[in-house]
């Protein structure tokens, strides 16, 4: 658990020492662990600012878009792990620098779960979004891209669970299904992942010490691919048992808390 330091405490006070956070690449979740909603609390973005001011690389690790990060108002400094570790994403040239597909053949898994009764809508992820309400399996037909993942939102947790467990004994082990949110199911490829994308964000920045925090089913890759990996705590249950370290939840300023307590490590000379 962090330590009692008020989050903002550091950097609202006191200068960070050039090249104390060097060779530490830092990987967020977004949703439930760096934010509520699309709210970044101020906290945390005086925290990351912090970090990156000594030499620190700090990046984001989601299921989301690049549309969707583009928009939030926080600092980074590494390439970003987005549409749930399908996709390496440099924000500078709004580029795909690693991309994980499947072939627009497989869509027809997602034509699968048309119809249950269950089923909200379909996303469909090839680098972009592509929003299917309701969907009839028309729609699927002039879907011609390479794809990064599907994803299937119901309204009711069990209906999720269920689907997820029919897919898998069909489709396991070329894909993965895991959950982003409670009733929230992604398809993707066993090639990709977020914990695939830490490691070749780490070689490609030459990183010595990859750290990550995450919430939920999708992070479980993240976490276990970093050197050091947090869960705020409330997490869900098995990221609560992979993860090496727990931190305060996310109102309380989850990211702010573990920039704080490396800070706290290094400025006394302990380890990591």
């Amino acid at each position: 658990m962090a330590g009692s330091r008020k989050p903002g405490a550091v950097s609202a006070g006191k200068e960070v020492a050039m090249g104390k956070f060097d060779g530490i690449l830092l990987a967020s979740d977004i949703d439930g662990t760096l934010a509520i909603g699309t709210d970044i609390s101020e906290e945390n973005r005086r925290a990351v600012e912090y970090f990156i001011s000594g030499g620190g690389l700090f990046t984001l690790a989601t299921g989301r878009a690049p549309e969707y990060i583009d928009k939030l108002n926080i600092s980074t400094n590494a390439p970003m792990i987005v549409i749930n570790g399908t996709v390496v994403y440099d924000k500078s040239s709004g580029s795909a620098l690693q991309s994980y597909t499947f072939p627009k053949e497989n869509i027809s898994i997602a034509k699968e779960v048309l119809g249950h009764k269950n089923l909200k809508r379909i996303s469909v992820f090839s680098f972009h979004e592509y929003y299917f309400e309701n969907p009839d399996i028309t729609d699927f037909d002039d879907f011609d891209r390479p794809i990064n993942k599907i994803v299937f939102a119901f309204d009711d947790e069990g209906a999720t669970l269920d689907v997820k467990k029919t897919l898998e004994v069909k489709y396991s082990p070329e894909f993965v299904f895991e959950r982003s949110w409670s009733t929230g199911l992604e398809m993707r490829s066993a090639q990709s992942g977020k914990g695939v994308c830490l490691k070749y964000i780490k070689e490609l920045t030459g990183a010595k010490t990859t750290i990550a925090v995450g919430d939920f089913e999708n992070d479980k890759s993240l976490l276990k691919a970093a050197d050091i990996s947090y869960c705020p705590m409330g997490s869900h249950p098995e990221i609560m048992a992979i993860a090496q370290r727990k931190t305060v939840p996310c109102q309380e300023h989850s990211v702010a808390h573990i920039i704080y307590e490396l800070d706290e490590k290094i400025s006394k000379g302990l380890d990591l």
